[in-house]
């Protein structure tokens, strides 16, 4: 194997790393280790989900905004899967199959449960610490249980 070749094989092992430490650190809420998985400013879209528009933020406030949602529920499972790394020099994206459970007991009969199913489109810089998250675009596919869970409060996809 050729130089080259080792250092594309590490790159896409430390980028499918990194995507999956963002779903695991989040759910696992170790906000502090969250937060070194981004760049300094962070480009997120999930208009699929909520509508609104794309927003460009410090990854500091995307945190805080992340800890109010997620901690609202009494837990969440975010799992990652079938990552497809794309590299350009000190760039990269990854598109990677996510299904998150988020769970939240309301004791009036509701069901506690809202799962969601669809992709991330991840965009990554290189950095001197490694590869950071500078990217994320979310696009839902289907979703089940209570809709009310949802940041909209509505279904989404078939």
């Amino acid at each position: 194997m050729t130089e080259t070749t080792i250092q594309a094989l590490a790159d896409r092992v430390e980028i499918v790393e990194r995507v999956t430490r963002v779903a695991v650190l989040a759910d696992r809420r170790s906000w502090d280790d969250l937060r070194a998985c981004f760049a300094g400013l962070v480009e997120i879209d999930y208009t699929a989900l909520v509508g609104g528009e794309p927003e460009e933020l410090p990854a500091e406030a995307l945190m805080e905004r992340w800890q109010e949602l997620l901690e609202s529920f009494a837990g969440t499972q975010h799992l990652v899967t079938n990552h497809l790394v794309a590299l350009e020099g000190d760039t990269a994206t990854c598109d990677a199959d996510v299904r998150a459970t988020h769970f939240r007991p309301s004791g009036d009969g509701q069901e506690p449960v809202w799962q969601v199913g669809g992709f991330y489109h991840y965009g990554l810089v290189r950095s001197d610490g490694g590869w950071l998250v500078r990217t994320m675009r979310f696009v839902p596919t289907w979703s089940r249980g209570n809709p009310a869970l949802s940041p909209t409060g509505a279904q989404v996809g078939a």
